[in-house]
């Protein structure tokens, strides 16, 4: 079962499942678990608590990410603070990123 480990991420989800989106939840994608994955897309969603704002934590997100990219997955992070004040600027952004997508894999 694919239960969100923190406040932020369920809510997140909860809203994005209301917006029409599936979702993975800590589906394994190259090595790594991503809090949030748009099914039938390689759009990932981090929700970032307050450890990964520390030098050593930004590093190891950055790194990450540039290997998630290397397999062409987009990686969107939001904090939970973000999710918490403003989730439709977070949704407003993810239809924006996954529009984009979608005309991507149509494309080809």
């Amino acid at each position: 079962m694919n239960i969100p480990k923190t406040k932020s991420e369920y809510a997140l989800k909860a809203i994005l499942k209301a917006h029409g989106f599936k979702l993975w939840h800590n589906k394994k994608c190259h090595g790594f678990y991503p809090d949030l994955w748009i099914m039938g897309t390689k759009i990932l969603i981090e929700v970032d608590g307050e450890y990964h704002f520390t030098d050593a934590q930004k590093a190891k997100d950055k790194a990450r990410s540039r290997i998630l990219n290397s397999y062409g997955f987009t990686v969107i992070r939001c904090t939970n603070s973000q999710v918490e004040r403003s989730p439709d600027k977070i949704v407003q952004r993810i239809k924006l990123i996954y529009g984009k997508n979608k005309r991507f894999q149509n494309s080809n």
